[in-house]
Protein backbone atom coordinates (compact mmCIF):
# COMPACT_ATOMS: atom_id res chain seq x y z
CA UNK A 1 0.00 0.00 0.00
CA UNK A 2 2.85 2.35 0.84
CA UNK A 3 4.48 1.57 -2.51
CA UNK A 4 1.25 2.38 -4.37
CA UNK A 5 0.93 5.66 -2.48
CA UNK A 6 4.49 6.62 -3.42
CA UNK A 7 3.79 5.87 -7.08
CA UNK A 8 0.59 7.92 -6.99
CA UNK A 9 2.42 10.83 -5.39
CA UNK A 10 5.18 10.63 -7.98
CA UNK A 11 2.62 10.56 -10.79
CA UNK A 12 0.78 13.53 -9.29
CA UNK A 13 4.04 15.42 -8.93
CA UNK A 14 4.87 14.84 -12.61
CA UNK A 15 1.39 15.98 -13.62
CA UNK A 16 1.75 19.14 -11.56
CA UNK A 17 5.13 19.88 -13.11
CA UNK A 18 3.72 19.44 -16.60
CA UNK A 19 0.77 21.68 -15.73
CA UNK A 20 3.14 24.35 -14.46
CA UNK A 21 5.18 24.08 -17.65
CA UNK A 22 2.02 24.48 -19.69
CA UNK A 23 0.98 27.53 -17.66
CA UNK A 24 4.38 29.11 -18.28
CA UNK A 25 4.12 28.53 -22.00
CA UNK A 26 0.55 29.86 -22.15
CA UNK A 27 1.47 33.01 -20.26
CA UNK A 28 4.80 33.73 -21.95
CA UNK A 29 5.88 31.74 -24.99
CA UNK A 30 2.49 31.81 -26.67
CA UNK A 31 1.95 35.49 -25.96
CA UNK A 32 5.26 36.67 -27.38
CA UNK A 33 4.68 35.55 -30.98
CA UNK A 34 1.20 37.06 -30.85
CA UNK A 35 2.63 40.33 -29.62
CA UNK A 36 5.07 40.28 -32.52
CA UNK A 37 2.24 39.67 -34.98
CA UNK A 38 0.29 42.62 -33.60
CA UNK A 39 3.34 44.87 -33.71
CA UNK A 40 4.23 43.97 -37.28
CA UNK A 41 0.61 44.42 -38.36
CA UNK A 42 0.51 47.90 -36.83
CA UNK A 43 3.75 48.88 -38.53
CA UNK A 44 2.51 47.46 -41.80
CA UNK A 45 -0.70 49.48 -41.69
CA UNK A 46 1.24 52.62 -40.84
CA UNK A 47 3.68 52.15 -43.71
CA UNK A 48 1.07 51.32 -46.30
CA UNK A 49 -1.33 54.15 -45.55
CA UNK A 50 -3.33 54.93 -48.68
CA UNK A 51 -0.41 54.31 -51.00
CA UNK A 52 -0.36 50.83 -52.48
CA UNK A 53 3.19 51.40 -53.69
CA UNK A 54 4.30 51.32 -50.07
CA UNK A 55 3.77 47.55 -50.09
CA UNK A 56 7.27 47.00 -51.43
CA UNK A 57 8.78 48.96 -48.57
CA UNK A 58 6.73 46.94 -46.11
CA UNK A 59 7.96 43.57 -47.35
CA UNK A 60 10.04 43.04 -44.22
CA UNK A 61 6.95 43.49 -42.02
CA UNK A 62 5.25 40.75 -44.02
CA UNK A 63 8.28 38.55 -43.39
CA UNK A 64 8.12 39.29 -39.67
CA UNK A 65 4.45 38.37 -39.54
CA UNK A 66 5.05 35.10 -41.36
CA UNK A 67 7.99 34.18 -39.13
CA UNK A 68 6.12 34.84 -35.90
CA UNK A 69 3.05 32.99 -37.17
CA UNK A 70 5.20 30.00 -38.06
CA UNK A 71 6.76 29.94 -34.60
CA UNK A 72 3.33 30.11 -33.00
CA UNK A 73 2.03 27.28 -35.16
CA UNK A 74 5.05 25.08 -34.38
CA UNK A 75 4.75 25.70 -30.66
CA UNK A 76 1.05 24.95 -30.57
CA UNK A 77 1.45 21.80 -32.69
CA UNK A 78 4.27 20.48 -30.50
CA UNK A 79 2.36 21.33 -27.33
CA UNK A 80 -0.67 19.47 -28.63
CA UNK A 81 1.47 16.47 -29.59
CA UNK A 82 3.02 16.33 -26.12
CA UNK A 83 -0.38 16.50 -24.42
CA UNK A 84 -1.98 13.81 -26.57
CA UNK A 85 0.74 11.15 -26.27
CA UNK A 86 -0.97 9.19 -23.52
CA UNK A 87 -4.49 9.52 -24.89
CA UNK A 88 -3.71 8.31 -28.41
CA UNK A 89 -1.23 5.53 -27.63
CA UNK A 90 -1.44 2.29 -29.60
CA UNK A 91 -1.10 -1.23 -28.18
CA UNK A 92 2.37 -2.76 -28.32
CA UNK A 93 2.97 -4.97 -31.35
CA UNK A 94 5.95 -6.79 -32.89
CA UNK A 95 8.01 -4.17 -34.72
CA UNK A 96 11.10 -4.65 -36.87
CA UNK A 97 13.27 -1.74 -35.80
CA UNK A 98 15.41 -2.08 -38.90
CA UNK A 99 12.39 -1.49 -41.12
CA UNK A 100 11.23 1.31 -38.83
CA UNK A 101 14.60 3.08 -39.18
CA UNK A 102 14.42 2.70 -42.95
CA UNK A 103 11.05 4.44 -42.92
CA UNK A 104 12.42 7.25 -40.74
CA UNK A 105 15.37 7.62 -43.12
CA UNK A 106 12.95 7.96 -46.01
CA UNK A 107 10.85 10.54 -44.16
CA UNK A 108 13.93 12.64 -43.39
CA UNK A 109 15.61 12.03 -46.72
CA UNK A 110 15.59 15.63 -47.91
CA UNK A 111 16.83 16.98 -44.57
CA UNK A 112 19.59 14.38 -44.34
CA UNK A 113 20.70 14.83 -47.94
CA UNK A 114 20.69 18.64 -47.77
CA UNK A 115 22.98 18.49 -44.72
CA UNK A 116 25.20 15.87 -46.45
CA UNK A 117 24.71 13.73 -43.35
CA UNK A 118 25.89 10.13 -43.10
CA UNK A 119 23.75 7.69 -41.16
CA UNK A 120 25.15 4.38 -39.91
CA UNK A 121 22.67 1.91 -38.40
CA UNK A 122 23.48 -1.26 -36.48
CA UNK A 123 21.47 -4.46 -36.90
CA UNK A 124 18.26 -3.93 -34.95
CA UNK A 125 15.91 -6.65 -33.70
CA UNK A 126 12.15 -7.10 -33.64
CA UNK A 127 10.64 -5.79 -30.38
CA UNK A 128 7.24 -5.29 -28.80
CA UNK A 129 6.46 -1.58 -28.85
CA UNK A 130 4.15 1.18 -30.02
CA UNK A 131 5.75 1.54 -33.44
CA UNK A 132 4.22 4.96 -34.11
CA UNK A 133 5.67 6.38 -30.91
CA UNK A 134 9.06 4.72 -31.30
CA UNK A 135 9.26 6.00 -34.84
CA UNK A 136 8.75 9.47 -33.38
CA UNK A 137 11.64 8.93 -30.96
CA UNK A 138 14.06 8.03 -33.75
CA UNK A 139 12.79 10.86 -35.93
CA UNK A 140 13.29 13.42 -33.16
CA UNK A 141 16.78 12.20 -32.28
CA UNK A 142 17.99 12.04 -35.88
CA UNK A 143 16.42 15.42 -36.70
CA UNK A 144 18.19 16.96 -33.71
CA UNK A 145 21.51 15.46 -34.78
CA UNK A 146 21.11 17.13 -38.17
CA UNK A 147 19.78 20.41 -36.78
CA UNK A 148 22.54 20.83 -34.21
CA UNK A 149 25.35 19.89 -36.57
CA UNK A 150 28.78 21.46 -36.30
CA UNK A 151 29.30 24.27 -38.85
CA UNK A 152 32.72 22.92 -39.86
CA UNK A 153 31.78 19.34 -40.72
CA UNK A 154 28.89 17.32 -42.12
CA UNK A 155 26.82 15.31 -39.63
CA UNK A 156 27.75 11.72 -38.88
CA UNK A 157 25.01 9.86 -37.01
CA UNK A 158 25.56 6.37 -35.64
CA UNK A 159 22.83 4.15 -34.18
CA UNK A 160 24.02 1.14 -32.17
CA UNK A 161 22.07 -1.51 -30.29
CA UNK A 162 22.97 -4.10 -27.65
CA UNK A 163 21.23 -6.38 -25.16
CA UNK A 164 21.96 -5.36 -21.58
CA UNK A 165 21.20 -7.03 -18.27
CA UNK A 166 19.08 -4.86 -15.98
CA UNK A 167 18.19 -5.36 -12.30
CA UNK A 168 14.44 -5.81 -12.85
CA UNK A 169 12.53 -2.56 -12.79
CA UNK A 170 8.88 -1.70 -13.15
CA UNK A 171 8.18 -4.50 -15.62
CA UNK A 172 10.29 -7.06 -13.75
CA UNK A 173 12.45 -7.81 -16.79
CA UNK A 174 16.05 -8.98 -16.65
CA UNK A 175 17.12 -7.82 -20.10
CA UNK A 176 16.68 -4.67 -22.10
CA UNK A 177 17.59 -3.44 -25.54
CA UNK A 178 19.92 -0.46 -25.25
CA UNK A 179 19.99 1.85 -28.26
CA UNK A 180 22.39 4.76 -28.64
CA UNK A 181 22.16 7.59 -31.16
CA UNK A 182 25.45 9.46 -31.38
CA UNK A 183 26.50 12.44 -33.48
CA UNK A 184 29.45 14.74 -34.10
CA UNK A 185 27.52 17.99 -33.75
CA UNK A 186 27.85 21.01 -31.48
CA UNK A 187 27.14 18.98 -28.32
CA UNK A 188 26.14 20.54 -25.02
CA UNK A 189 27.54 21.15 -21.56
CA UNK A 190 27.15 18.31 -19.10
CA UNK A 191 25.21 20.47 -16.66
CA UNK A 192 22.35 20.60 -19.19
CA UNK A 193 21.95 16.82 -19.54
CA UNK A 194 18.67 16.77 -17.57
CA UNK A 195 17.36 20.18 -18.57
CA UNK A 196 17.20 19.26 -22.26
CA UNK A 197 14.52 16.64 -21.49
CA UNK A 198 12.25 19.12 -19.73
CA UNK A 199 9.27 20.42 -21.71
CA UNK A 200 9.82 23.72 -23.52
CA UNK A 201 13.43 24.10 -22.39
CA UNK A 202 15.92 25.38 -24.97
CA UNK A 203 19.68 25.85 -24.87
CA UNK A 204 19.62 28.13 -27.90
CA UNK A 205 17.38 30.94 -29.12
CA UNK A 206 14.79 30.41 -31.83
CA UNK A 207 16.78 32.76 -34.03
CA UNK A 208 19.69 30.30 -33.97
CA UNK A 209 17.73 27.04 -34.16
CA UNK A 210 14.07 26.55 -34.98
CA UNK A 211 11.83 24.47 -32.76
CA UNK A 212 9.85 24.67 -29.54
CA UNK A 213 12.18 22.73 -27.26
CA UNK A 214 9.72 19.88 -26.73
CA UNK A 215 11.10 17.10 -28.94
CA UNK A 216 13.29 15.49 -26.27
CA UNK A 217 10.50 15.80 -23.69
CA UNK A 218 8.30 13.81 -26.07
CA UNK A 219 11.07 11.19 -26.41
CA UNK A 220 11.31 10.81 -22.64
CA UNK A 221 7.54 10.51 -22.25
CA UNK A 222 7.41 7.80 -24.91
CA UNK A 223 10.32 5.82 -23.46
CA UNK A 224 8.79 6.13 -19.97
CA UNK A 225 5.58 4.64 -21.32
CA UNK A 226 7.59 1.71 -22.68
CA UNK A 227 9.12 1.10 -19.25
CA UNK A 228 12.59 2.25 -20.25
CA UNK A 229 14.79 5.27 -19.64
CA UNK A 230 16.61 7.80 -21.81
CA UNK A 231 19.80 9.69 -20.99
CA UNK A 232 22.21 11.99 -22.78
CA UNK A 233 25.91 12.78 -22.70
CA UNK A 234 27.42 15.69 -24.56
CA UNK A 235 30.69 17.50 -25.11
CA UNK A 236 30.66 21.07 -26.44
CA UNK A 237 32.02 21.16 -29.97
CA UNK A 238 32.36 17.36 -30.20
CA UNK A 239 28.88 15.90 -30.24
CA UNK A 240 26.28 14.09 -28.18
CA UNK A 241 25.10 10.57 -27.43
CA UNK A 242 21.47 9.81 -26.58
CA UNK A 243 20.87 6.39 -25.08
CA UNK A 244 17.54 4.76 -24.32
CA UNK A 245 16.48 1.33 -23.13
CA UNK A 246 13.48 -0.81 -24.06
CA UNK A 247 12.57 -3.68 -21.73
CA UNK A 248 12.42 -6.84 -23.81
CA UNK A 249 8.98 -8.43 -23.84
CA UNK A 250 8.20 -11.88 -25.30
CA UNK A 251 6.99 -11.77 -28.89
CA UNK A 252 3.74 -13.57 -29.73
CA UNK A 253 4.39 -17.31 -29.69
CA UNK A 254 7.42 -17.01 -27.41
CA UNK A 255 7.33 -18.46 -23.90
CA UNK A 256 10.40 -16.64 -22.58
CA UNK A 257 12.00 -13.25 -22.93
CA UNK A 258 13.05 -11.74 -26.18
CA UNK A 259 16.61 -12.38 -27.22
Amino acid sequence: RSRELEQMNASLSRSNEELEAFAFVASHDLREPLRQIETFSTLLRRDLGDDASAAAKSARWFEGIETSSKRMRTLINDLTEYARLGRHALPFAPTDLGQLLAAVRADLGVVIDDAKARLFVDNLPVVMCDQTQLRQVFQNLISNAVKYRHPDRPPVITINAAIRSVPGGRLAVSQALEISVSDNGIGFEERHRERIFEPFQRLHSMDDYEGSGIGLAICRKIIDRHGGAITAVGKPGEGAVFTFTLPLRPLPGQSGEQA
